[in-house]
Parts: C-alpha cells; sequence; structure tokens
C-alpha cells in the first residue's frame, strides 16, 4: 500500500513556480514603465497635430498627466522597486536552498565509489575503507547533526556492500532497485511538513473552516452583487434603461447629453483641473452657439 508524506521541498518548488509567475510579468510591467516612451512622445514621433479645440485639449492633458507622472513617479517607482527586489531576493534565495536537492536512484557503485566493473575483493576494500571511516563509534564526541549523518552515511555503505556482494540483495537490487526488496510506494504532496504537526491541529482547522465558510461565500456573494449590476457588454444595465428611455426620440446633436448621463460617470472622482476644462469646453460651445 502507498505511504502519503508532506514534501518540504516539493511545497517549497510550487511556492517558486507560483510567486515566478506572478514576479516576472509585474518586472516586464515595471521596467517598460521606466524605460518607455510616454504617451506625448508616441504622438510626436507619429507627428500627430491636433485638428480640433478638443484634440488641443487632450493633448494639453497628456503633457500635465505626463509632468504629474514625472512628479509623483519617484515614490511610485521606489515602492515598486523594494517589492521587485523582496521578491527576487526571496526566489533566488529559495531557490539556492532548493536548487541543490536532486532526486537520486539507490546506486551502491556510486555509494562505494567503485567502478561498474569491480571484482569482489575491490567492492570489499571500498567497504571497509568507508565503513572505518563512517562508523558510529567514531563520531561520538561530534554534534548532533554529524553522529546522525555518520549513521545514515554507514547505513548506505553497508546496503550498498550487501547489493553487491550478497546474492539475495544484489537480486533485489537488480529487481527493485533496493537490497532490501520491493517497497512500498510513496506519494508527497507539495504542502508544508508543519501542517501535520500535533501542535498545528487546531490553528489549522480553524483556517480552514474561516477559508471555507466565510472568505470562500464571501467572495463570491461579493463577485455576484457587482457582476449583476452589469449586462454582458459590461455596461451597467441602469445606463441600458437610460438609453432606452432617451435615444427612441432624441435629436443626433443631443445624444452626448444622454451618453453624459451614463451610471458610470457617478463614481467618477472629480479633480480640481476639471472646472476649468469644462469652462473652456463652455465657452467654445457658446461661441459656436451650440448652447
Amino acid at each position: 500500500m502507498g505511504r502519503l508524506e508532506y514534501d518540504d521541498s516539493a511545497f517549497a518548488y510550487f511556492g517558486l513556480a507560483v510567486l515566478t509567475i506572478f514576479v516576472v510579468p509585474f518586472t516586464l510591467s515595471f521596467l517598460r514603465s521606466i524605460f518607455g516612451s510616454s504617451k506625448v512622445s508616441a504622438l510626436q514621433k507619429k507627428n500627430f497635430t491636433p485638428r480640433t479645440t478638443a484634440e488641443k485639449l487632450n493633448l494639453e492633458k497628456l503633457k500635465t498627466s505626463d509632468k504629474t507622472v514625472k512628479r509623483l513617479g519617484s515614490c511610485q517607482i521606489f515602492g515598486k522597486a523594494v517589492i521587485l527586489a523582496l521578491c527576487w531576493y526571496f526566489i533566488i534565495s529559495m531557490y539556492m536552498r532548493t536548487g541543490g536537492a536532486e532526486i537520486k536512484s539507490f546506486d551502491p557503485f556510486e555509494i562505494l565509489g567503485v567502478d561498474t566493473g569491480s571484482t569482489d575483493s575491490q567492492i570489499k576494500k571500498a567497504f571497509r575503507k568507508l565503513s572505518v571511516q563512517w562508523h558510529p563509534d567514531r563520531w561520538i564526541q561530534g554534534t548532533p547533526e554529524e553522529q546522525a549523518y555518520a549513521e545514515m552515511m554507514f547505513m548506505k555503505i553497508s546496503k550498498a556492500s550487501d547489493a553487491l556482494t550478497d546474492p539475495v540483495a544484489k537480486e533485489n537490487w537488480i529487481k527493485y532497485g533496493n537490497p532490501d526488496g520491493k517497497q512500498p510506494m510513496e506519494l508527497s504532496i507539495g504542502l508544508p511538513n508543519f501542517l501535520l504537526m500535533k501542535e498545528n491541529h487546531n490553528l489549522v482547522l480553524v483556517l480552514y473552516l474561516l477559508g471555507l465558510v466565510v472568505v470562500i461565500p464571501t467572495a463570491v456573494a461579493v463577485y455576484y452583487s457587482n457582476s449583476k449590476q452589469y449586462s454582458d457588454k459590461f455596461i451597467l444595465n441602469e445606463s441600458y434603461q437610460v438609453y432606452a428611455f432617451l435615444l427612441k426620440n432624441t435629436p443626433l446633436k443631443n445624444i452626448p447629453e444622454v451618453f453624459a448621463l451614463s451610471a458610470e460617470f457617478r463614481k467618477m472622482p472629480l479633480r480640481p483641473e476639471d472646472d476649468t476644462a469644462l469652462a473652456k469646453l463652455k465657452k467654445m460651445l457658446i461661441s459656436q452657439e451650440y448652447m
């Protein structure tokens, strides 16, 4: 029967993959915003010349917004740069920690440091040399980590020697890749091991219930309440009702006034420069006898 385990390494790789998916496009967008050309410079390259008063007003607004971005952009760029630097530092540091980890099959020749065609005497000689080096009794004065590593190495070289000298162990290694015979299948989940710790069970259960009972239903309810206000073309239903009522018998020159009644415009923030622009527009319309 298979054995199921949580794997910290798999979780690290999964987290790095997900984080990279978001960080790389954000980095490209950030670099494009710094080194890319502005809208005004793009229009200047095309030799754009405003033909109407409205186009002149729009061009002036673009120039003003570019100046505003240059004034305020330093803080925004610095903040984005700090966030990107932290994200890339986390990605690189995690990669350095997990990049060296490699899944290897059991290879007794590599463990003992002998060639594939080595004789039994050469294999036994290599085993005696390594067993003396890694025998646990030689590491009694070492740190707990060194003692554990020595015990693990001594077990590995013992299995490797058995796999190449003992007939039964050698047959098991040839058939199953392990001198101990057929091993149960192991399945790993890309989640951290602390989820299985007994002292964390209550916290994990509370977070799971919050996500399942509170967060997900709230997100679905908010999304549904917002989406039902719009039609299939992402226009507010209230605006559709206004168009259907007013556009039937409205002259062509008054259609902009109907569109100005759209419900989307109610959420637009008011800016101090809007009054100046509207005053100029009103003066122009009066001079052209549209008002």
